[in-house]
């Protein structure tokens, strides 16, 4: 508490509220760093969205094709088209999961049965490592899409060993757009 420089008047407010429910606020609202509950608690609030906005755009400038996948993106949940999520079926993918659901938890109900998300895996004994175009057709056939269909695959954390799988999809679906994020994929 020190630690925060409370002025006397602060001080007192402050030290009102009970310690387990300091602990709480702390852990879970401020993730355990003191500065940053300091700049909350002091009212410092531009500071906090500026150095928040600047990592995050430090964030997304190494993350290649940024604005053109977030428009994509954006353009096929405005256009209800189908979207279809394969992650990996390891820790990473599994996170990917997570965070691809928190997105389906922001969109509006008529949007979310549009988005799908599966995990990579062997489909017609093809064991290639990632997604192939044996899964993707699966997928769509279960989802009532044609090969002319136009839907969006996004894939994460499965990409480094998918590039002759990427072609055969290209060259089958014709219409299909593919966003392959993988961070060990240097493509």
């Amino acid at each position: 508490r020190k630690a925060l420089m409370l002025e006397k008047n602060e001080e007192s407010l402050f030290y009102a509220i009970p310690e387990t429910v300091w602990d709480k606020i702390f852990s879970t609202n401020f993730n355990s760093e003191l500065t940053y509950a300091q700049k909350v608690i002091l009212g410092n609030i531009e500071h906090i969205i500026h150095s928040e906005t600047k990592k995050l755009e430090r964030i997304k400038s190494n993350i290649d094709n940024f604005d053109y996948s977030s428009k994509l993106l954006k353009d096929y949940i405005d256009n209800d088209k189908k979207i279809i999520f394969i992650t990996d079926n390891d820790n990473d993918g599994s996170v990917s999961q997570a965070i691809i659901y928190q997105l389906t938890k922001v969109l509006p109900e008529n949007k979310k049965k549009n988005v799908l998300i599966e995990y990579a895996r062997a489909v017609n004994g093809n064991n290639s490592r990632g997604f192939t175009y044996d899964l993707v057709e699966h997928i769509a056939k279960n989802e009532g899409l044609s090969k002319d269909s136009d839907f969006l695959v996004i894939t994460a954390d499965n990409g480094i060993n998918s590039r002759p799988e990427q072609l055969k999809i290209n060259q089958e679906f014709p219409n299909v757009k593919l966003l392959i994020t993988d961070h060990h994929n240097p493509e």
